[in-house]
C-alpha cells in the first residue's frame, strides 16, 4: 500500500533530519528470483513456493524482534519502526512480544487493520497503546 516514492521520501527527510535508519529485514523480503518475479507478476504460486513463503514470513517476524530488541538495549529515546501492517495483526509475534509501544495502523472506517487495500479505497487511521 506503500509506494516506493513514499519510502524514498521518507529516506530523505531522515537523511536531512539526520535521523539514524537501520534496515530490520531480511533483504528482497528473503524471496528468491523466482517469488520475486511470481509476486510482481501476481502469477499462481504453488503450494511449495506457498509453504516457502509462510516460513519466510516466520523467519522474517522473528528477526524484527531480535532486531527490535536488540536496538532497544541500546538507547533510552523511542525507536520508530515501519513495518507492513500484516506484521501488526492482533496475534502478531511483534504485538504478543513488545510491551510499552504505540502502534499507529491503516484501518477502514471500522477500526479494523488494514492489510491490502480496501474496496471502497477510504483508508483511515488507528492508533493502540500498550503500556506494561
Amino acid at each position: 500500500m506503500t509506494s516506493f516514492d513514499e519510502v524514498n521520501r521518507l529516506i530523505e527527510l531522515c537523511y536531512h533530519k539526520n535521523i539514524k535508519l537501520i534496515g530490520i529485514d531480511l533483504p528482497n523480503f528473503g524471496f528468491n528470483e523466482i517469488l520475486q518475479s511470481k509476486i510482481k507478476n501476481q502469477s499462481d504460486l504453488s503450494s511449495d513456493e506457498e509453504n516457502q513463503i509462510e516460513e519466510l514470513l516466520k523467519l522474517r517476524e522473528n528477526l524484527h524482534l531480535k532486531k527490535i530488541l536488540e536496538y532497544k538495549e541500546k538507547t533510552d529515546k523511542p525507536l520508530i519502526i515501519l513495518l507492513g501492517s500484516w506484521h501488526l495483526r492482533e496475534n502478531s509475534l511483534l504485538r504478543n512480544s513488545l510491551t510499552n509501544y504505540k502502534i499507529f495502523f491503516p484501518c477502514d472506517k471500522r477500526g479494523n487493520l488494514l492489510i491490502e487495500s480496501p474496496e471502497d479505497k477510504e483508508i483511515n487511521y488507528c492508533e493502540i497503546t500498550k503500556n506494561e
